[in-house]
């Protein structure tokens, strides 16, 4: 949350830098920390989008457990 605490857009630009990255987890929380910020419907859509789509695809770290 650091820097930014009540606005989406940095925790929105983070997790798709984290999720570009293969960091699924981190990308998924900081989507999460973005969804109670995110005022527009389109921009909460989008977000919940996101973290359904990644909480549905397999992580490859995990699969190997």
């Amino acid at each position: 949350t650091g820097r930014y605490p009540s606005a989406p857009l940095p925790h929105l630009f983070r997790a798709m830098a984290l999720e570009a990255l293969g960091r699924v987890e981190e990308a998924i929380e900081e989507y999460r920390v973005a969804l109670p910020l995110s005022k527009k419907e389109g921009a909460r859509a989008f977000v919940e989008s996101a973290i359904g789509r990644l909480e549905a695809t397999p992580n490859p770290r995990q699969a190997g457990r």
